[in-house]
């Protein structure tokens, strides 16, 4: 299974300066998708005792910008939540990809 993270680039630089104390990013560099992939690597922690025994869940993979497509192969959105922060609303979405053996 995939777990998708959203925000902004504004949220993802406040996120990796909550995980990672030290300078203010101001924009989104290496250090801040280091962050986010780690960020999103605990949310699916989270999530995996609650899934059906055996669900695997792929490497963090970030991607940036407004204009993107995104195709996960196989797979089916399953659940998107919409949370609210003091960073503002983010969502995570978990997607359920199809076994191909």
């Amino acid at each position: 299974g995939v777990v998708l993270l959203q925000c902004t680039a504004w949220q993802a630089c406040q996120l990796a300066f909550l995980l990672m104390p030290g300078t203010q990013p101001t924009r989104v560099d290496e250090d801040v998708r280091d962050a986010l992939g780690e960020i999103t690597n605990m949310v699916g922690g989270n999530l995996k005792p609650i899934l059906p025994p055996g669900v695997v869940l792929s490497m963090p993979s970030v991607v940036e910008g407004n204009d993107y497509a995104l195709h996960i192969c196989g797979g089916n959105t399953t659940k998107t939540c919409t949370f609210s922060s003091p960073l503002g609303l983010f969502s995570v979405t978990l997607v359920q990809v199809t076994d191909r053996k």
